[in-house]
């Protein structure tokens, strides 16, 4: 499963509040969640919101380039087995327990969405912990024993929690002034014609405060004797509490199948 790539549209974002932000913890998407509402009421860094329906431009240490955010979303990766034991089936009437303590291996098939160069300026323009390399995570914000079902066999899943963050952009050239002579020193200016562009988008995981890891929700998981993954509404409550149907039909990130969905 690919991460949609850098989104391009025609349109004018609908949306475009400005909330400079005055401290993180003002931020009322701090807690974003996996929900995969549009929050367009998300702080924002001062010289990073809209101003008169456009991004500022930025200077030579941000390499000419900037990017304001208008809309932000936080939705499920797709579903994985833990780590051993935990992730293998044990029989019915025996739950697994889950270790806490060692990092998870991440295989989500991320997919940043912007260039190289355009990463790093996302990262110091938005107000959430932003990171295109991280991959492994050791926060859990939700982790509870199975229940102990005489019929299924059970396994702990995870999934890691994404965050897609969409706005605006400005671009100019960034020239290098040439230098002559003992003791001067090369400097560099932007130029040219900026370039604006709206709704870009890229998609990275939630990283925990401390920037240790990715956020994850951990759930235990029913299945067959055969292996295969039971229906949603036979699952215990854990896993539909981490992995809840969307307008009544199952979350396409996770494996539980619906039965209206078939």
């Amino acid at each position: 499963m690919h991460i949609p790539q850098t989104i391009i549209l025609g349109s004018i974002l609908a949306h475009s509040y400005a909330s400079p932000l005055i401290s993180r913890a003002d931020d009322p998407c701090a807690s974003l969640g996996t929900s995969g509402r549009e929050r367009f009421d998300c702080a924002q860094k001062p010289g990073h919101y809209l101003v008169k329906g456009t991004c500022p431009l930025g200077g030579p240490k941000d390499e000419c380039k900037s990017y304001c955010e208008v809309k932000r979303t936080g939705f499920l990766g797709k579903e994985q087995d833990a780590p051993a034991p935990a992730g293998t089936p044990t029989q019915p009437g025996q739950p697994a327990a889950l270790s806490l303590s060692s990092t998870i291996s991440i295989t989500e098939d991320l997919n940043i969405g912007v260039s190289a160069g355009f990463s790093k300026i996302f990262e110091a323009a938005v107000n959430f912990e932003y990171s295109s390399t991280t991959s492994s995570g050791v926060g859990v914000s939700y982790a509870a024993m199975p229940v102990a079902e005489a019929k299924y066999n059970s396994k702990w899943v995870y999934w890691p929690m994404m965050v897609t963050t969409c706005g605006s952009t400005s671009t100019q050239k960034i020239e290098t002034q040439q230098c002559f002579g003992q003791g001067c020193s090369y400097a560099t200016k932007c130029t040219g014609t900026p370039k604006y562009e709206e709704n870009v988008c890229s998609t990275s995981y939630q990283i925990s405060s401390d920037k240790k890891g990715v956020k994850m929700l951990y759930a235990p998981r029913f299945e067959s004797e055969d292996g295969k993954v039971l229906d949603w509404d036979l699952q215990p409550p854990t896993y539909k509490s981490a992995c809840p149907k969307i307008n009544g039909k199952c979350n396409p990130s996770c494996l539980a199948p619906c039965q209206n969905d078939r």
